[in-house]
């Protein structure tokens, strides 16, 4: 591996990175689910386990949705706008957004568009934890969740997914997101629906999932992000995905080892993109 030194000053301040050559090309795995039926009509899977639907994955900020919902039931305003600030890069991660020149002033749906971790950190505030535990429950979110007591210990940082504690298999959360947003029968609608699909749209053309549209620009999509590690402790991409946006009839799940959500993004576009091209 081919390593090169790179300076760079942030705020006044000489920091030192090490930078690599790229990985080979990452694992990956993807699976595509039936919005009408629930039933997975296709899933492919290279360099990881065929069976990796059914296996427990660190969630990241898909589960970002959920959380915010679970704030509005505690009170949240969604028009209400936090702001993220610009903090040096070597702040500690939980007291930084990830992009480290802030986001500025956001409410919900531009928040969750751009998986903004300042605001998801506010919107903690007005989550009760039992009620948001149940949430998650409700939505099939179940195979990986803590008993209450231990959920209510792991704190913001975790209920968010910027931290290990929560888990999920990919074929639950294409039927979480199918259940919440894809148009499947629910007693009781997600509190906040119309700003939390809006969210994920804007997710989808200007924020960290925009790369879902580069095979076709004119895809409707919605979608979420995550970014989380594997148990060996190799970065992991995520991405949950409903198309078309308005009343979609497919759900698809996308990991991709050794990236980011952008990157499970993209790829998530070469497979709708695939589909389309072979029907």
């Amino acid at each position: 591996m081919k390593i090169r030194l790179i300076l760079c000053l942030w705020w006044g301040a000489a920091a030192v990175l090490w930078a690599a050559a790229p990985d080979p090309p990452s694992a990956s795995y993807w699976l595509l689910l039936d919005a009408a039926t629930g039933q997975v009509t296709a899933e492919s899977a290279t360099g990881l386990p065929p069976d990796m639907g059914g296996r427990l994955v660190q969630p990241g900020s898909t589960l970002k949705p959920f959380l915010l919902a679970a704030a509005m039931e505690g009170g949240l305003k969604p028009e209400r706008a936090f702001y993220c600030p610009a903090r040096p890069i070597t702040d500690p991660p939980e007291r930084r957004c990830y992009l480290a020149a802030g986001h500025g002033g956001v409410n919900l749906s531009q928040a969750l568009a751009q998986s903004c971790s300042a605001y998801a950190r506010q919107a903690c505030a007005f989550v009760d934890a039992d009620r948001y535990r149940r949430l998650l429950e409700e939505y099939g979110l179940r195979a990986g969740l803590p008993s209450p007591e231990r959920f209510r210990a792991l704190g913001c940082e975790v209920w968010m997914g910027a931290k290990p504690g929560l888990a999920a298999t990919p074929l639950e959360l294409a039927n979480a997101y199918r259940a919440a947003f894809g148009g499947a029968a629910k007693s009781k609608p997600l509190t906040g629906l119309a700003w939390l699909r809006q969210g994920l749209r804007e997710c989808c053309l200007t924020g960290t999932g925009r790369r879902v549209r580069q095979a076709q620009p004119l895809l409707s999509i919605l979608g979420k992000t995550g970014t989380s590690e594997t148990a060996a402790g190799r970065q992991l991409g995520l991405f949950v995905g409903l198309t078309p946006a308005e009343n979609p009839r497919l759900i698809l799940v996308v990991l991709v080892e050794n990236a980011d959500g952008a990157a499970a993004a993209e790829l998530a576009g070469k497979v709708v993109w695939s589909r389309n091209q072979n029907r």
